[in-house]
């Protein structure tokens, strides 16, 4: 487990949103850590209505882009437009294997807040 949630939690609720998602562009690789932080996010935002103010939850998405695009430019290893065989594919040169789950996971939570 990761004790990223409550850091998460922490500075929500003692007006650090701002520096917190900042953060968030700073890592390399898809963490499971910033997933589960991510879910906690995702999590107060459905629970605790009034916990965010209209400019904060208009803000998220555009301060977790970054960590965004990372995590999605490690989900795959390569891809070619379906129905293409006969193309060459496109490789990724970002990607690192064994980051695959937890990008995805990455993903969805930031889709899921925005």
């Amino acid at each position: 487990m990761s004790v990223l949630a409550l850091v998460a939690e922490f500075c929500v609720r003692t007006g650090h949103l701002k520096e917190l998602l900042a953060a968030t562009s700073e890592p390399k690789l898809p963490a499971e850590s910033l997933a589960i932080m991510l879910q906690e996010i995702e999590e107060m935002i459905a629970l605790n209505f009034n916990l965010f103010s209209d400019s904060e939850l208009v803000s998220m998405p555009s301060a977790l882009a970054p960590l965004r695009e990372m995590a999605q430019r490690h989900t795959w290893a390569s891809r070619r437009p379906r129905g293409r065989r006969t193309e060459p594919a496109e490789v990724n040169p970002h990607y690192v294997a064994g980051h695959e789950e937890v990008g995805r996971e990455i993903v969805a939570a930031i889709d899921g807040i925005t």
